[in-house]
């Protein structure tokens, strides 16, 4: 297996989606976030801001532009054809989210 040639290390990211001990692990590991996909945009935000007072907090200072905040984006002739394209996927992530909310442990 070749060396890692950066120093110390390539950055590590900690995937999250809501709750505070993902948050709290990311930040006393010093680690940084990323945010998961299947969320609402008021949501990440709001798991965006909340990371970077805890990270300011702990001492790593993290900004907010250094969250990489993934959104699924997808280009078709007509937003009709992309909605065909998509609609099932759409409809498995959405699926996602529903369970999501009723889960109380577990998850990131």
């Amino acid at each position: 297996m070749p060396p890692v040639t950066q120093k110390p290390h390539p950055p590590m990211y900690i995937a999250a989606s809501s709750s505070l001990e993902t948050l709290e692990l990311a930040v006393s590991t010093g680690h940084k976030l990323a945010l998961a996909v299947v969320q609402d945009t008021e949501q990440s935000l709001d798991l965006c801001k909340r990371f970077v007072k805890m990270s300011a907090q702990a001492g790593h200072d993290v900004p907010m532009s250094e969250i990489p905040f993934f959104r699924y984006l997808y280009v078709a002739e007509t937003e009709e054809q992309a909605r065909k394209d998509t609609e099932s996927h759409i409809n498995w992530i959405l699926d996602i989210m529903q369970w999501r909310r009723i889960l109380d442990k577990g998850g990131s």
